[in-house]
C-alpha cells in the first residue's frame, strides 16, 4: 500500500511543518521587533550619505566657449549644434513666412468665400450664401461686398441676425442710401421707434438733406397725428423745391393714398395722374400705383398699363 494513504504517514509529515513554522516564528520575532523597525526607520530618515544622492540632470552639456567653437569646427558635431542650427534656420525662415504669408492667405481665403457667396445666392443656394459670406464677413469685417452679400441672404432665409448685420451695413462708411433706408424701414417695423430716433441723430449729420428729411418722414409717420401732419409738410415743402424726387415723392403718394382724409387721397390721385404723363422714371412708379387703385375709366387704365408694359422689365 502507497505511504500517502497511510494515516500515520500524514500525522509524522504534520508534526515537522508544525516544528519547522514554530522555529521560522521564532527567528521572525527575535530579527524583527518593534523597537528594531523604528530604529531602521529613524536611521533611514536622518541619514547623510553623499553616494545616494542623484546627479542633477543637464539637457545641454556645461562647455566654455573654446569648447563650442571646437565643436562648430569638428566634422562629426554633437547632438546639441545640429538641433540649433535646424532651429534656428526654421526661426529665420518662419517668421517672414508667418508675417508675409499669413495675410496673403487671409486674401485669398476671403477671396474665395466672398465670390462663392455671390455665386451661390445668385444660384439660389441660400444657405451655402449665408455660410460662405459669414465666413467671408469674419476675415474681414470692414469689406462693404461681403456685408452686402450677407445682408441679402439673411433677407431670403429670414435670419434671427438679419437686424444686427443690416446695423453693420447701414453704420458703414461706404454704405448708400438704399441700405440705410433698408436698415430704418427694419427698425420701424419691428417698433423700435426709439433706437430708429437715437440712430437718425447719429447719422443725420453724415447724410444728405433728401436723405434726412426723408428719414425725418419715415419716423413722424410712425407715430401720433400731429407727427403725420409734420411728416406731410416735410414732404411737401421738399416737393415744392425739388419735384417729383424720389424717394420722398414716393412716400408723399403712399402718405395721401393711405390717409382717411378724402382731399388729401384726392391730392395723392391727382399728383400721380400729373407724374404718369412726365417722361421721368419716376413715372413709372406713379403707373403702377394708379393701376394698383380703383381710378380712372377703362381707357385710361389701358393706356396706363400700355405705358407701363413698354418699360425694359413689365409687371
Amino acid at each position: 500500500m502507497h505511504p500517502y494513504f497511510q494515516k500515520r504517514f500524514w500525522k509524522s509529515k504534520l508534526r515537522k511543518k508544525r516544528k519547522a513554522w514554530s522555529v521560522s516564528a521564532d527567528e521572525f520575532r527575535r530579527n524583527f521587533s518593534s523597537r528594531k523597525i523604528y530604529k531602521f526607520l529613524l536611521w533611514k530618515l536622518t541619514r547623510k550619505d553623499d553616494k545616494t544622492r542623484r546627479g542633477k540632470f543637464r539637457l545641454l552639456p556645461k562647455i566654455s566657449a573654446g569648447h563650442f567653437w571646437f565643436a562648430l569646427k569638428s566634422p562629426k558635431k554633437p547632438w546639441w549644434v545640429i538641433a540649433g542650427g535646424l532651429s534656428l534656420i526654421i526661426l529665420i525662415t518662419s517668421l517672414p513666412a508667418y508675417f508675409v504669408g499669413y495675410p496673403l492667405l487671409r486674401e485669398y481665403k476671403f477671396h474665395r468665400f466672398n465670390k462663392t457667396a455671390k455665386a451661390a445666392l445668385k444660384n439660389g443656394d441660400t444657405y451655402t450664401a449665408l455660410l460662405t459670406a459669414q465666413t467671408a464677413h469674419l476675415l474681414q469685417p470692414e469689406d462693404l461686398s461681403a456685408l452686402q452679400t450677407l445682408v441679402k441672404a439673411a433677407e431670403i432665409s429670414e435670419h434671427p441676425k438679419l437686424f444686427s448685420w443690416q446695423g453693420l451695413l447701414a453704420n458703414h462708411p461706404d454704405a448708400n442710401f438704399t441700405n440705410r433706408s433698408d436698415y430704418l424701414y427694419s427698425a420701424l417695423q419691428r417698433g423700435n421707434l426709439n433706437y430708429a430716433k437715437d440712430w437718425y441723430d447719429k447719422v443725420s449729420s453724415k447724410i444728405e438733406e433728401k436723405e434726412q428729411i426723408f428719414f425725418q418722414c419715415l419716423i413722424l409717420a410712425r407715430q401720433g397725428d400731429e407727427a403725420q401732419f409734420q411728416a406731410y409738410q416735410l414732404a411737401d415743402n421738399f416737393l415744392q423745391k425739388n419735384p417729383y424726387s424720389s424717394p420722398i415723392c414716393e412716400f408723399f403718394w403712399d402718405f395721401c393714398l393711405q390717409s382717411n382724409q378724402n382731399y388729401l387721397f384726392e391730392e395723392g390721385i391727382k399728383d400721380l395722374i400729373t407724374a404718369s404723363k412726365l417722361p421721368l422714371p419716376i413715372s413709372y412708379e406713379a403707373l403702377r400705383r394708379l393701376l394698383s387703385l380703383e381710378t380712372g375709366t377703362p381707357e385710361e387704365r389701358k393706356e396706363w398699363a400700355q405705358r407701363l408694359w413698354q418699360i425694359n422689365s413689365p409687371s
